[in-house]
């Protein structure tokens, strides 16, 4: 289980959360702005020299208005959304660590004081750092990351405190890809974790998922889970029956 359950090592820790877990989400996004700023800098630039040299190529046949009006509303559209994605990321990034802690708290249903304390178990040594999908795409893909503290498990912007978990199933996703014009059917194994807060839905490997289920069993004994992988529609009449006895999980999956 190393590859997919890692120690929390004083080595890591330096690496990756110095200052905890909030501090690098900050350095993390600032790294991320720059890239933003300097891509969709050039679209915008790029789109608005567009449209002004198809306004005056316009201008200069003497098309009418309207049949270049399509190709125009493009490029304003493609720079409407370049200079929206720069005014998003300056916003994050203006962003103190309070904020972000606040931000946190109101999504995951959590005490401000809950996500403090989640901070600062992030970097004590018995927190795992979870690449439940493997490592490569963990690495390459983003898919499967997430940390098991003492009281919490966290995936994305989602975190649940472990005792509020009430259920944890596997589950086995259908993908059809298309590969040289050859349909190609892919079993996905997903971990889904039920609170009364919400869900937590995430790619893993089938032993990975099992033995994380057997982790959080240690927080709450008398958490529902099944000890077999269910089939997708299973597992979603299996939610909506979770649904009804929690009441707050509308519209998660779709």
């Amino acid at each position: 289980m190393d590859e997919y359950f890692i120690p929390m090592s004083e080595k890591l820790r330096r690496k990756y959360y110095p200052n905890g877990y909030f501090s690098a989400g900050q350095k993390t996004l600032r790294n991320s702005a720059i890239f933003v700023y300097v891509v969709f800098g050039i679209i915008a630039v790029l789109a608005t020299l567009f449209v002004v040299m198809c306004i005056r190529a316009m201008w200069e046949s003497g098309e009418g208005a309207i049949s270049g009006l399509p190709i125009i509303l493009l490029g304003l559209a493609l720079l409407i959304f370049s200079i929206g994605m720069i005014v998003v990321f300056v916003k994050r990034c203006r962003m103190s660590m309070q904020q972000w802690i606040e931000k946190f708290a109101e999504k995951n249903g959590l005490t401000i004081s809950d996500i403090h304390e989640f901070d600062k178990q992030v970097t004590l040594p018995n927190t795992l750092i979870l690449h439940m999908a493997g490592k490569q795409k963990a690495l390459f893909l983003n898919v499967g990351i997430g940390l098991l503290t003492n009281d919490y498990v966290t995936f994305g912007d989602d975190v649940m405190k472990r005792k509020d978990i009430v259920a944890a199933y596997l589950f086995d996703h259908i993908e059809i890809v298309e590969t040289d014009c050859v349909s190609k059917i892919c079993h996905i194994i997903h971990t889904v974790l039920i609170s009364k807060h919400g869900v937590i839905d995430t790619e893993v490997k089938q032993e990975a998922g099992e033995h994380l289920i057997e982790l959080l069993k240690q927080s709450n004994a008398n958490m529902r889970t099944r000890e077999e992988v269910l089939e997708e529609k299973e597992f979603q009449n299996l939610l909506r029956i979770e649904q009804k006895k929690l009441d707050v999980l509308e519209g998660v999956f779709e």
